[in-house]
């Protein structure tokens, strides 16, 4: 499976910092395991940013427990805390999110 190496994700970091103004939502998504997460890690650092993701949803006295059964109720919370923190506090937000491409759609794409 690819992922980003340590080169292209401070290169990335590098080309987003070039476009962040005082309020700033960064949307990251991608397959599972390319390095969203990495990603926006750093780019919370480089940006001072906080950073968002649906999977935190479902993390259980730190444990992380997958619950397909709740995923509507996990993606409308993460848009709510989003939203607050783009209304109040956060100048930067990073949100991560898993996208679901099945080979059908990445043919049409």
């Amino acid at each position: 499976m690819y992922h980003l190496s340590n080169e292209q994700v401070t290169s990335l970091v590098d080309e987003v910092q070039r476009y962040v103004s005082d309020k700033t939502l960064v949307l990251v998504r991608g397959l599972p395991g390319l390095g969203k997460s990495t990603f926006a890690k750093q780019l919370c650092v480089s940006l001072e940013g906080v950073q968002i993701e649906n999977d935190m949803q479902f993390m259980v006295s730190g444990e992380y427990v997958f619950d397909p059964t709740k995923l509507e109720d996990a993606h409308m919370a993460t848009q709510v805390e989003v939203r607050n923190l783009m209304l109040e506090e956060a100048p930067c937000v990073i949100a991560v999110s898993y996208t679901h491409l099945t080979l059908p759609t990445i043919c049409s794409v």
